[in-house]
């Protein structure tokens, strides 16, 4: 216990003297260090700050890391509260202390009115994201792009969302559930949509997705749409494509 108090008296210090004086900062990379920096972070002053990592690096040797110090629950609504000028925050396979709630992810869109990246991989509470989808696609409009892992999308919030954050240009879909007429209407409504990661994914009742003519389909759809201010191309890695690269 001692031990641990000094090294938080440490990281305070450091955090006071080397991040606390520099209000003018606006991105702050802390990826893998949450759990040891969070006590510390949330007590300073960053007036403008707009990009917060504090996830781990998938390949660092796990999703969440279960060795690291587990983070506090309501730590997502904490950082919204604190920190209300992101724009960006990555979370991502960070040992959060029972998951994050629906509830949260609502907390920090309403506190975060301009956040457009959001990565909240491997540290959901439940598996269905479909409620924090509807409300993502209410208070988070400017939403450009989304991380998330392990997670059930209905089809009716995967509509709701592309509706709702027509900015969307890159979502990660890793081995995420949903359903074909789900996945269709996503890719029909995200305009934007310019990278879409879609390993290790699979489909509710064992349907099978042809998804080469999804996509396909989808392209040529956005081709003929004269509105689009985009060019219908879209980065696709599937689980068949993984199995040929040999990863």
């Amino acid at each position: 216990r001692r031990t641990r108090e000094a090294r938080d008296s440490v990281t305070s210090i450091f955090m006071m003297c080397a991040v606390g004086c520099q209000q003018t900062l606006t991105h702050l990379d802390l990826t893998g260090l949450g759990s040891i920096v969070l006590p510390a972070l949330v007590c300073l002053d960053l007036p403008v700050l707009q990009l917060l990592r504090l996830g781990l690096e998938r390949s660092s040797g796990g999703w969440a890391d279960a060795h690291s110090e587990p983070w506090h629950k309501n730590t997502l609504s904490l950082l919204g509260g604190c920190f209300p000028t992101l724009t960006g925050l990555d979370i991502g396979y960070a040992n959060v202390r029972g998951g994050v709630s629906f509830e949260e992810v609502e907390t920090l869109a309403t506190c975060c009115e301009g956040l457009r990246h959001l990565d909240l991989s491997m540290v959901m509470t439940y598996r269905d994201f479909s409620p924090s989808l509807v409300s993502l696609s209410k208070q988070a409009p400017n939403l450009a792009s989304l991380a998330i892992h392990g997670l059930n999308l209905q089809t009716h919030a995967l509509e709701t969302f592309a509706r709702g954050c027509a900015q969307l240009a890159r979502v990660h879909f890793v081995h995420c559930g949903y359903s074909a007429t789900g996945l269709a209407a996503f890719l029909r409504g995200a305009r934007r949509l310019r990278d879409i990661d879609l390993s290790l994914g699979c489909c509710f009742d064992d349907e099978e997705i042809d998804y080469e003519a999804l996509l396909d389909r989808w392209v040529v759809d956005r081709a003929a749409d004269e509105s689009s201010s985009t060019s219908p191309r879209v980065a696709v890695l599937t689980y068949e494509d993984e199995e040929r690269n040999g990863t």
